[in-house]
């Protein structure tokens, strides 16, 4: 389990907190406007720290190279 804000160490407590901040950002997503027409990776990312920015230190982008 990672490292959170909260100190959360029950892996089933940090399950129900996870799919419960989803479940807010899904109807937070679906009723405040039109989804974008494309798919972005700086709008994932937004999402992914909406999410769980306030459990997860987070910090720049992870980069790898593919070859």
């Amino acid at each position: 389990m990672l490292a959170n804000k909260l100190g959360i160490i029950d892996e089933y407590e940090m399950e129900a907190l996870e799919s419960g901040l989803l479940l807010m950002l899904y109807e937070q997503l679906f009723i405040e406007g039109p989804l974008p027409t494309t798919l972005a990776f700086n709008s994932i990312r937004e999402w992914h720290r909406q999410w769980l920015g306030n459990v997860y230190t987070s910090g720049q982008g992870d980069y790898v190279t593919l070859t």
